[in-house]
């Protein structure tokens, strides 16, 4: 029934992400974790389709508000980064290259793999309603110093992220000004890092999106 479409959903959506931060670890797990991973990841896009097929089906349905646009917009290039990083990636895996294409491979896989990054964080933005529900249920927060705490919180794993961003040297990535890593931590100092980033990205969406419904 929905209930179950739902758990699938958010069992999706998690899957989703641990994923990609798996194979965004992959000077600390190794090549063979990362390859697993990709594999599983595009089997759970896959997946994630199928669950919201009925979004596909109608596009071409009813008229497009400016929010419609902007998510449209937003799935299209999920898509087409999707779809960069996994040719790259088997050219990688399986083409015979010289060094010249192997680095321009390498810079696509990357760069796509970070706009990716970026935008599954914009897209989980838009669902941030789920989380303002949550909230509700929980009564510490639904006071004052549960408000403010959680707004705390919040602002500084944003400023973690943006720190993260900046060590990271992710403009390099986005850009295709270089392909290597940045990061002089842990695996796990980088991958709070990342979660900081996507966190960033995620709730700059709902916080724009929601600004743009009140208007």
């Amino acid at each position: 029934g929905f209930k179950l479409i739902r758990c699938l959903r958010r069992m999706t959506d998690a899957a989703l992400l641990l994923l990609f931060l798996a194979a965004l670890a992959y000077t600390w797990t190794g090549y063979a974790l990362h390859v697993w991973a990709g594999w599983l990841w595009l089997a759970a896009v896959v997946l994630h389709g199928v669950l919201n097929k009925n979004w596909y089906l109608g596009i071409f349905r009813g008229a497009y508000s400016p929010r419609r646009v902007f998510i449209l917009t937003l799935n299209m290039l999920l898509w087409i980064c999707t779809a960069g990083l996994f040719v790259s990636g088997l050219y990688m895996a399986y083409g015979t290259l010289n060094v010249t294409q192997a680095a321009l491979m390498r810079q696509i896989h990357v760069s796509c793999a970070w706009w990716l990054f970026l935008l599954c964080a914009a897209h989980a933005g838009l669902h941030g309603r789920i989380l303002a529900n949550a909230r509700q249920k929980i009564p510490f927060l639904c006071r004052r110093a549960g408000k403010y705490t959680l707004w705390a919180a919040a602002l500084l794993f944003a400023a973690w992220g943006a720190l993260g961003f900046i060590r990271l040297r992710l403009w390099d990535k986005l850009f295709f000004e270089s392909s290597f890593g940045f990061w002089d931590g842990s695996a796990s100092g980088f991958l709070a890092a990342s979660a900081g980033i996507f966190w960033l990205f995620a709730a700059g969406t709902y916080l724009m999106m929601q600004r743009g419904e009140s208007k």
